[in-house]
């Protein structure tokens, strides 16, 4: 790239006395887009007066082109060297101690390099045979834009994001997002994570669900009873609780603080819902959701 000034001058006139100071800027296009905009910056120079206008080509979109490879690369290899091995004590290299995480979509948002080794250690413990891959990475300024695959063998426990534990299904799941890193003296020091965590966790769950329903084979209607628990009331929930702990319809009207016909009214229609004969097949069908921590 060449580093030639191209000068227009143009009268100054009057509005130097006004306090303008002469006006430079710099251009990162070819000579000849030099001369055009030299041409018609002049020209306006002439009609309005202005201060001398300098153009001068620099260095400085180079540098800029080599600090965006840079940042390219620190982020490649956090994938690489991180995420696709278990070096969690290796995060310093690429990390910033002030490091802050968005998401993914819940509105999480963390800080600091300790806590996000915590929330990726968590996650390796639940999955094993872990391939991040990047399908297209783009740098600009100080931020780099990364769209991601990855497939993950499910072996422990998650714990992650959701409440509940998630108990090992033995499964391989797959999983796309979009993440967005902020870069700063050749360390990460910001992410903004995009993927889909609450779809995989349901996911994740219902294949837990059925594993277990699989062992339940001596329970009759057993996949009726968990394909309809979604149509269940939270009243209608609480009520069947209570009806597992022993309780009867006045009992549980007492603590729920209804009357023991409206209670009665929930079983019924929990009943029906569930599609269960009798209230004897109402309480296995309950016995079975709460196991399955449907209640």
């Amino acid at each position: 790239m060449s580093t030639d000034t191209v000068v227009a001058t143009v009268p100054l006139k009057s509005l130097q006395s006004l306090g303008f100071a002469p006006l430079t800027l710099t251009l990162e296009e070819s000579m000849s887009t030099k001369h055009t905009l030299c041409g018609a910056m002049a020209l306006l120079g002439l009609t309005l007066g202005l201060p001398a206008i300098t153009f001068a080509s620099t260095n400085l979109y180079a540098a800029s082109m080599n600090q965006q490879e840079s940042n390219r690369d620190l982020v490649q290899r956090l994938f690489d060297y991180a995420w696709n091995t278990d070096s969690i004590v290796s995060y310093g290299e690429f990390l910033a101690p002030d490091i802050q995480v968005h998401g993914p979509e819940m509105g999480r948002e963390e800080y600091g390099l300790e806590r996000c080794q915590d929330l990726d250690r968590a996650l390796f413990q639940a999955f094993e045979k872990r391939s991040f891959s990047i399908s297209n990475i783009f740098a600009h300024d100080d931020k780099v834009v990364v769209f991601w695959d990855a497939t993950l063998f499910h072996k422990a426990d998650l714990t992650l994001v959701v409440e509940e534990v998630i108990p090992a299904t033995y499964k391989e799941v797959t999983l796309g997002g979009i993440s967005i890193y902020r870069c700063s003296e050749n360390k990460i020091c910001e992410i903004w994570q995009g993927f889909d965590l609450v779809g995989l966790c349901q996911s994740l769950r219902k294949a837990a669900d059925m594993q277990q329903l699989s062992r339940l084979q001596d329970t009759p209607n057993a996949p009726l009873y968990v394909q309809n628990a979604h149509l269940l009331s939270p009243r209608e929930r609480e009520c069947l609780a209570l009806l597992l702990e022993g309780q009867t319809a006045k009992e549980s009207a007492f603590e729920l603080d209804l009357s023991h016909r409206t209670v009665e009214s929930y079983l019924e229609s929990a009943k029906t819902k569930l599609g269960c004969a009798n209230k004897r097949e109402l309480f296995t069908a309950a016995q079975l959701l709460s196991r399955l921590k449907y209640l």
